[in-house]
């Protein structure tokens, strides 16, 4: 079973940011892939939390260097 997609604010207090920094992000082109339900930009958007994961890894590694 896939787990459930995460909100902007589940996916913001994941990341210990605020939910306006995860809009700024997406609206910068940064931050974790997402998917944008409804196709216009008021649609709902959703995180998966392996996306989130493995963002979270690649901003690690992109830090270390």
């Amino acid at each position: 079973m896939r787990p459930k997609p995460m909100t902007t604010n589940e996916t913001a207090a994941a990341l210990d940011i605020r939910p306006q920094t995860l809009r700024a992000w997406r609206s910068e082109g940064r931050g974790p892939r997402y998917t944008r339900l409804g196709g216009t930009s008021r649609g709902w958007v959703t995180y998966d939390p392996a996306e989130v994961r493995a963002w979270i890894t690649a901003e690690k590694v992109r830090i270390k260097r």
